[in-house]
């Protein structure tokens, strides 16, 4: 029996530095109802000693690019030495790491499950026939992934923190993942599991698909692109270059996003009375489910001078393109460039 059964999460973790905690509830993203803010908090990247990351031994083991074990893997909180191939894999949540898995063909024992139902493309990978435990209360059950028998858990910054790593690595060695990088967490599951030849495939893959989008959308060289999420307050959120979006922009000829205003983090705040400043040709709006506040915005005059209002170059896009757009992972990169060549082509 485990000291601690239960540990108790914000719904988007404080130390996931993407995007800020809405205030308006985000049922198909993470749970019925968010807290008032996203802690936009730096991932905490002190470094861990081998005997902290969890499964690490004095003796080193070889690190080359093949996939022989026992091996080292670099991640958020440190390194962690996998003994062996892991055969029973547990990704604590549904998140990017989960992601990987599947784009990878390895599919674990079981997950956390914040969403229900599960993002369309988690569902598509054959994550709906994976067993699972509700996560939607943020809270992670060190029983129940105990109950698994896991040889290797996986999972994100945030949920994984230096305070409880530990609690995880008694379990079985564990990797925390980038949530801010669907490439950094590409590269920390597959060496992880074994599967790195994979991994150079996918990354190919969607390397390959970014130069076609580009291809596409070559009459829209130089257009400047900007997207906004709107929640209750109204608190106005702007994706910058380091959001999926921003990041792809520069290599599809867009103009680039708006710089991060703090580093690690992918969206900024916008006042109200700053709104009218958003200089783009076509204005994105995310839309989770709950378009109120929105509605709401739209009927201040200060929405009406926002030049791409005034231009009717405003995409409100669906919830599934929004969900894409919003986290990045290997599996959500060609959603998101078929709805910018969808939207802007």
């Amino acid at each position: 029996m485990l000291g601690l059964t239960y540990l108790t999460f914000p719904l988007f973790p404080a130390s996931c530095p993407e995007f800020p905690m809405p205030a308006s509830p985000l049922s198909r993203l993470r749970s019925a109802r968010l807290p008032a803010l996203l802690l936009a908090a730096a991932v905490a990247l002190a470094g861990c000693g081998p005997q902290d990351a969890g499964g690490a031994t004095d003796t080193a083991p070889e690190t080359g690019d093949s996939d022989s074990f026992p091996r080292v893997v670099q991640h958020e909180l440190g390194e962690t030495t996998i003994p062996e191939r892991p055969e029973r894999v547990v990704a604590v949540t549904d998140g990017g790491e989960l992601a990987s898995l599947l784009a990878l063909g390895v599919e674990p024992v079981g997950f956390g499950k914040r969403n229900d139902p599960i993002r369309p493309w988690i569902e598509a990978a054959g994550g709906a026939e994976i067993e699972s435990y509700d996560l939607a209360g943020t809270e992670v059950s060190f029983e129940r992934i105990a109950a698994w028998k896991p040889d290797l858990l996986v999972v994100q910054a945030g949920f994984a923190t230096k305070e409880n790593l530990a609690q995880y690595s008694a379990l079985a060695p564990t990797v925390v993942t980038s949530f801010i990088d669907w490439k950094d967490n590409l590269r920390q599951v597959s060496e992880a599991t074994g599967t790195t030849e994979k991994a150079a495939e996918l990354v190919a893959e969607n390397e390959a698909a970014v130069e076609d989008a580009a291809k596409a959308l070559s009459g829209s060289k130089g257009l400047k692109v900007q997207a906004i999420t709107v929640f209750e307050g109204p608190e106005i959120y702007r994706l910058n270059d380091a959001s999926p979006l921003g990041k792809l922009a520069p290599s599809l000829g867009l103009a680039p996003f708006p710089k991060a205003g703090t580093p690690g983090e992918a969206v900024d705040t916008v006042s109200l009375e700053k709104l009218a400043d958003i200089d783009a040709d076509v204005l994105l709006v995310q839309d989770f489910g709950d378009d109120g506040p929105y509605r709401a915005l739209k009927e201040q005059e200060i929405w009406k001078r926002i030049p791409a209002v005034k231009t009717g170059k405003v995409i409100e896009l669906s919830v599934e393109e929004s969900e894409a757009s919003y986290f990045d992972s290997v599996l959500t990169v060609p959603l998101n460039l078929q709805m910018l060549q969808d939207r802007l082509g």
